[in-house]
């Protein structure tokens, strides 16, 4: 199947107001192969036309779910049907998730038994999860990102200018450059997480992966879930909201291949257990399921989070269970720790998985593209890079599956998306990637207690640390900015102001130059602009995020 990316240019809200419908006024399409524009048009009746013609064709679109509503209303006002079941000339198929995410739109145009002509459009956004910009940048592409005047009016038949035609055509040819060097390593599979497992399992053998990872019943990977669990993000109290000078930070290098490439990971049908674990040489690690009812230790951070509890909030990291006996289940790394670290007043073990445990398993697959990324600068550093920290995520892939179906509603003339019935699939191996997420927080938390009195901040595999040196620190930590799994030093920052997690800002003096960085979750480079370390205080305000809105025609 030839494949492409392409890219709409559409009208915004403004010509909404005017028209009463979006409008696409710009397409191009790009061959992958050769990345040359191979077709330009200011309509998408001539892009329908296009992929009507000739071979079965992939197409790949940057933020599908974008693009995508323009696709299903053209369809949809062409008479084109959905597919429920068997597709059929004239039938389409989508592949949306019940949280909004589009992976996959496939149009059928004639039906020959089972062989079809078909066109199947993806969002290459899954493949490289950056923006297009961010793509020429990390890739080391001549092609750059350029600008054109978003807003400007522009008619039906509306004829591109020499600026505009050669942005749409550097947008596509970038993602093209990138997905070509992706095709070129054997990186296939519509996901980057997909990938990474397949090119895993070719390392590894599917034989051998099949016998280490067996499918587990849809009970016994549910009650596995419930440990499954994110990164270490905290901030110190005392540091809150509070002016600093001279912070520190250093950051793991590549935290998730380190501590998957030695480690003790389970393997195998897991063996349950009622009551407390008990010392098992053949079934060594475990997920223990508990209800306690626990004090943090004075001088000590804390290390758990509460979910589905109302009297909790479930993002913070709690001191206290307010003396109650709280359910947690807990990997045999996430409870060691949580001992350690707090008081106990009364504990209830009432059952548990047991596992077998590998090391080295992931050994080959990291030292192979450890190797190119040492070795490598631009794309396939950054390729590397990408294929290192999306494995282990995908062995904790949800089970449940609920997609949205798009339908059309005739009283409003535009297209809405329905929830269908939810479905069960088979799980990969959840309790890997709780036991790789355990071993993670475990390495932060453990770094960040060493270093208790200068700590201010961590996110998931950084640490920031405050009234300390490099000199000091690296007596304490391993410090070095190459080896797997040692901290490396991110510099210092003059001023910083931290106001809760993944929300701060820090000063740098750089070619003496004072210069502000801004991590805010959610807010996107048009408000930063407008930031100022003075300004950053909660319950400040800034303009300028753009809100998508489903309209017809497709989306604002």
């Amino acid at each position: 199947m030839k494949r492409y990316t392409a890219d709409f240019e559409t009208t915004t809200s403004e010509n909404f107001k005017r028209d009463g419908i979006v409008r696409v006024w710009a397409v191009n399409v790009c061959d992958i192969d050769t990345c040359t524009s191979v077709f330009t048009s200011n309509n998408i009746d001539d892009f329908f036309k296009w992929c009507e013609k000739g071979e079965n064709k992939e197409i790949y679109f940057h933020n599908l779910k974008f693009d995508g509503t323009f696709i299903i209303d053209w369809l949809y006002r062409h008479n084109y049907k959905y597919a429920d079941n068997e597709p059929f000339a004239k039938s389409f198929k989508t592949l949306i998730s019940d949280m909004g995410v589009w992976y996959e739109i496939t149009i059928y145009y004639k039906v020959f038994n089972k062989r079809y002509h078909k066109v199947v459009i993806r969002d290459s956004l899954k493949k490289l999860p950056f923006s297009v910009r961010e793509i020429s940048k990390a890739f080391n592409l001549e092609t750059q990102k350029l600008e054109i005047d978003y807003n400007a009016y522009r008619a039906e038949n509306y004829e591109l200018n020499e600026q505009e035609l050669k942005y749409i055509e550097n947008d596509t040819k970038i993602v093209a450059e990138a997905l070509r060097i992706q095709y070129s390593k054997g990186l296939e599979k519509m996901t980057i997480g997909a990938d990474a497992l397949n090119s895993f399992k070719n390392i590894l053998s599917k034989k051998a992966f099949k016998y280490l990872f067996p499918v587990l019943n849809n009970e016994i990977d549910r009650d596995i879930r419930s440990s499954y669990k994110g990164g270490f993000v905290y901030l110190n109290p005392k540091h809150t909201n509070k002016v600093l000078n001279n912070v520190i930070s250093f950051d793991v290098n590549s935290l998730y291949p380190s501590v998957m490439y030695d480690n003790a990971m389970p393997y195998q049908q897991p063996k349950y257990f009622k009551g407390k674990y008990k010392q098992d040489d053949l079934y060594p690690l475990f997920i223990q399921n508990i209800y306690v009812n626990f004090e943090l230790k004075t001088g000590y951070l804390p290390t758990i989070q509460i979910k589905n509890n109302f009297r909790f909030k479930p993002t913070e990291y709690v001191t206290s269970s307010n003396n109650e006996m709280i359910n947690l289940v807990l990997t045999s790394v996430d409870l060691a720790l949580f001992l350690e670290h707090y008081n106990i007043m009364d504990i209830e073990y009432i059952d548990g998985f047991k596992f077998k445990q590998v090391r080295n398993l992931f050994k080959d697959y990291i030292e192979y593209w450890i190797e190119i990324k040492k070795s490598s600068t631009g794309a396939m550093r950054t390729l590397a890079k990408l294929m290192l920290n999306s494995l282990y995520g995908k062995f904790g892939t949800n089970p449940k599956k609920c997609q949205l179906k798009p339908i059309f509603d005739k009283e409003e003339n535009q297209v809405k998306y329905q929830r269908q019935e939810e479905t069960i699939e088979d799980s990969v191996y959840t309790a890997l990637a709780s036991f790789v997420t355990a071993y993670a927080r475990n390495k932060t938390i453990r770094t960040a207690q060493k270093v208790y009195k200068y700590f201010v901040y961590a996110d998931t595999d950084s640490i920031h640390l405050v009234n300390t040196s490099y000199e000091e620190i690296s007596k304490l930590i391993d410090v070095d900015d190459k080896n797997l799994g040692a901290w490396k030093y991110e510099g210092l920052a003059e001023r910083a102001k931290f106001l809760r997690a993944k929300t701060y800002v820090k000063e740098k003096v750089i070619d003496n130059e004072k210069k502000l960085f801004v991590t805010c979750a959610g807010m996107p480079d048009t408000c930063k602009e407008n930031v100022t370390f003075d300004n950053f205080v909660v319950g400040a305000k800034f303009g300028g995020k753009l809100q998508s809105k489903r309209v017809r025609g497709g989306t604002i």
